[in-house]
């Protein structure tokens, strides 16, 4: 499916449950005041699908695990 195509809806269940918190992106620039959303229950992807995303992407991340440095974390249920 060209990438152009996808639906990023149909990755997620009907029905979930999120975090959300400020940060950054996880590759150079590393830019700031990105929404990130943390599933609570996450979707999972074979090893040859996550293949296919970095052939996709051509990237990884860059940075290590960071502390959340007092940002706000929020759940929706």
């Amino acid at each position: 499916m060209p990438l152009e195509k996808l639906n990023a809806k149909m990755l997620l269940p009907t029905k979930y449950r999120f975090y959300s918190l400020k940060g950054n992106l996880t590759t150079p620039p590393c830019t700031e005041n990105v929404q990130w959303i943390i599933l609570d229950n996450p979707a999972t992807a074979s090893a040859e699908q996550i293949k296919k995303l970095r052939e996709l992407f051509h990237n990884n991340n860059a940075r290590t695990l960071q502390d959340s440095n007092n940002r706000e974390i929020t759940f929706t249920k």
